[in-house]
């Protein structure tokens, strides 16, 4: 069925408006292909003028007069409060690739009765080494360009030997399958039914809104997949010791919720198939945090 989306854009800052115009914006165009009802762009920026990419779609422009911590909560809180019942609301960002499928594949999932679609975004430094980052891969070849170009943040998330000391992803792998348990996971699209908010951000927990049974968590690796380019120079804090299962359960009973411990029980496919047992050991975590 055609569907209607209200579209969250938040763009400003030289880096980031640079980055969303060569790299994000032309592979979220061509996944807009897919959306035959009528859409809507909120943008939130610095940059008015950058309206005039998205013609000839609707954009509601909502210029920034400052900048701060809480500035994107605010203006996806915004978005929520703008959209119609019944429309799809997708969360977009400045430095986010769509693969080509993302809103034809939430349109399937909503048809089937979902509410909500949350999936990872793979962190990757690729456009260090590409002349432009990809527009129209699918799903799989997005999240295998991903690997390719790990961020560092990703390399110190792998299991057993990985030292990041916010473990919110963890990497499994073998020689040929990579598989992804997350605690979080962007809510990459909602659809307003009822009241719809969040506390912190949104992938804290918008989608505790929604009964867990219709949120459809991304787990194929050629459903739909989103790409965070990450400037290379940022790192998060490290451990001095490889995570352990104690550390991972002490971490997410702090900053998480129930929800998070719900979607680490999903295995998310990046690389390779779902056959391998590679993040076996995800099952003995889980067992540590619902038990701490």
């Amino acid at each position: 069925m055609a569907r209607d989306w209200l579209i969250s854009l938040p763009v400003w800052g030289k880096d980031y408006r640079k980055r969303f115009v060569q790299d994000c914006w032309p592979s979220v165009s061509i996944a807009l292909g897919a959306v035959h009802g009528n859409l809507r762009i909120v943008l939130h920026t610095d940059a008015p003028e950058l309206a005039r990419l998205f013609r000839p779609y609707d954009v509601c422009v909502k210029e920034l007069t400052h900048e701060g911590h809480s500035t994107l909560s605010a203006a996806q809180r915004e978005v929520l409060a703008l959209a119609e019942p019944g429309e799809a609301i997708a969360f977009l960002a400045a430095d986010v690739i769509c693969s080509r499928e993302c809103f034809a594949a939430a349109e399937r999932r909503f048809d089937e009765g979902y509410r909500a679609v949350v999936c990872a975004g793979t962190r990757t430094v690729g456009p260090i080494f590409n002349a432009k980052a990809p527009a129209g891969w699918s799903a799989r070849e997005l999240l295998g360009w991903t690997m390719d170009f790990a961020h560092p943040i990703v390399q110190q998330c792998v299991y057993p030997h990985g030292q990041n000391a916010i473990p919110s992803t963890i990497y499994f792998r073998d020689d040929s399958n990579i598989i992804l348990r997350a605690f979080h996971l962007h809510p990459f699209a909602v659809l307003k039914q009822g009241k719809l908010d969040f506390t912190c951000t949104i992938d804290r927990d918008l989608v505790d809104s929604f009964p867990l049974d219709q949120v459809h968590v991304v787990t194929d690796a050629d459903d739909m997949a989103l790409a965070e380019i990450t400037p290379i120079g940022k790192r998060q804090a490290l451990l001095p010791y490889a995570m352990t299962h104690d550390y991972i359960a002490w971490w997410i009973n702090h900053y998480g919720t129930a929800r998070h411990k719900q979607f680490f029980a999903r295995r998310i496919v990046i690389r390779g198939s779902a056959e391998t047992d590679c993040d076996k050991p995800a099952d003995a975590i889980l067992e540590v945090v619902n038990g701490a």
